[in-house]
C-alpha cells in the first residue's frame, strides 16, 4: 500500500487523525517500553498542543490507508527568543514507525520533511537518540554517527534503602546545606533563582563528541508549568 506524507498541526488535526496517530503511539510504546505506563489519549493531546515559549516544533504522519504507520517531530529554537543565535545551526528530531510499517522507507520518507526543513531554515546539525536495536539500525542506514551514549537507570521506590538515603540527607545537612520540600510544584521564583546554578551544575556534563546547543536550564512554560531543561 503507498505511504503519503502529512503535515501533522496538533491544532487543526480533527479527531480522527488524533485517534489514529494515538493508535500508532500507544503500540509503539507497549513494544519499545512494556513496563513503562503509557500517557492517556487526551493527556497526549494537551502536552502536544501546549505552546513552547522557547522551542518551535514541526511534525509529520506517514499514513497507510486509514492508519498512521509512523510519525516524525523536529525541534528547533524559537525565532526571537533569549540566546537564539547559540542554537541556529540545530535541529533536533524525534519520532517512530510501527513494527508492521518498519524496513519499508517510511522512516527514510519522513526524514526527508526533516531535511528539507534543514535547508529551509539553513540548519546544518541535526541530531536524533533512540534506545531501541531498530532505532539504531536506522540511524546507521542514513548515515548518522553514534557521537554520545547515555545509561539509564530505575529504581522501584519499594526497594530502595530508605535508611542509607536518611543518612546521605542528615550528612548534607551537617555540611551546611538546605532541604527545602513544597506541595505540588516548586513555586516560579524558587525555580528562576536556581536556574544558574543548574547550568553551572550541568556545564562540566560530558559530551563526547555530541555538538549541540549549550547546556542552559531555563524557563520552557508558562508559569503554571515552570518547566526547566
Amino acid at each position: 500500500m503507498t505511504i503519503r506524507i502529512e503535515p501533522f498541526d496538533p491544532h487543526t488535526a480533527s479527531d480522527e487523525l488524533w485517534a489514529m496517530f494515538n493508535a500508532t503511539r500507544r503500540a509503539i510504546a507497549v513494544e519499545l517500553w512494556p513496563d513503562e505506563p503509557v500517557l492517556d489519549d487526551a493527556e497526549t493531546r494537551r502536552e502536544v498542543q501546549t505552546t513552547n515559549p522557547m522551542v518551535e516544533f514541526r511534525r509529520w504522519v506517514a499514513m497507510e490507508g486509514d492508519e498512521v504507520a509512523g510519525s516524525i517531530r523536529a525541534a528547533f529554537r524559537r525565532p526571537g527568543t533569549a540566546n537564539e543565535k547559540d542554537y541556529a545551526r540545530f535541529l533536533w528530531v524525534g519520532g517512530g514507525v510501527r513494527a508492521s510499517s518498519r524496513r519499508r522507507g517510511v522512516g527514510t520518507l519522513l526524514l526527508r520533511e526533516v531535511h528539507r526543513l534543514m535547508h529551509t531554515l539553513d540548519k546544518t546539525v541535526l541530531t536524533m537518540t533512540t534506545h531501541a536495536a531498530s532505532g539504531h539500525a536506522f540511524i546507521k542506514h542514513v548515515g548518522a554517527i553514534e557521537k554520545h551514549c547515555t545509561v539509564e537507570q530505575r529504581a522501584i521506590f519499594a526497594d530502595l534503602d530508605w535508611p542509607r538515603l536518611r543518612q546521605w540527607e542528615d550528612g548534607s545537612t551537617a555540611q551546611g546545606l538546605i532541604w527545602e520540600r513544597y506541595a505540588g510544584r516548586v513555586p516560579r521564583d524558587v525555580l528562576v533563582a536556581l536556574l544558574p546554578v543548574f547550568t553551572e551544575l550541568f556545564a562540566d556534563v560530558p559530551l563526547g563528541e555530541l555538538e549541540t546547543g549549550p547546556i542552559r536550564w531555563e524557563i520552557n512554560g508558562p508559569p503554571a508549568l515552570c518547566a526547566s531543561s
